[in-house]
């Protein structure tokens, strides 16, 4: 069987164990910082997903559980909250340089009006080509769903830009 996987970050106050089960049929909880899902696709080939804390540090053994089988990152953070966004601005820097994969950044604006506040112009996130920015409705798993069909559709294109 083959397997890719995908990781999503998110804040401690972030269900990441909503999103992943927006898409898997079983989440389990490792403990509170980490939780796993798991996607199968047919009979050979699957998707585990990984919900990573925010706040854990990079070289944490979470972090080693990442491997070559890693095709992308959905980074969530609560787009009202400015140390969720610092966090964020800094693992999206550290993803990047380290996997440069897809990076789906999903900004949980709930219910709300979208504001865009001054500090998103002065200190923003640096977007590569391969790095989205959606806003996001956690509780919604519509809004959750269309993070991972971003994902998915990233990779798709980078596959096909392998054969032309």
């Amino acid at each position: 069987m083959r397997i890719g996987e995908i990781v999503v970050v998110g804040p401690p106050d972030v269900s990441k164990k909503k999103f992943l089960a927006a898409v898997c049929s079983e989440v389990n909880e490792l403990n509170p910082a980490f939780v796993a899902g798991r996607v199968p696709i047919g009979e050979h080939l699957a998707l585990h997903l990984y919900g990573i804390d925010l706040e854990s540090e990079p070289y944490s053994y979470h972090w080693e559980l990442i491997g070559s089988k890693l095709l992308g990152f959905i980074v969530m953070y609560n787009w009202y909250n400015r140390a969720s966004f610092e966090a964020a601005q800094k693992l999206i820097d550290y993803l990047y340089n380290r996997y440069r994969v897809p990076t789906v950044v999903a900004a949980d604006s709930g219910d709300k009006p979208i504001p865009t506040p001054d500090t998103f112009y002065q200190d923003g996130i640096q977007l590569s080509q391969d790095c989205f920015l959606m806003f996001c409705n956690i509780s919604d798993n519509n809004s959750i769903k269309r993070a991972y069909t971003i994902l998915l559709d990233t990779l798709i294109e980078r596959g096909a830009e392998v054969y032309d």
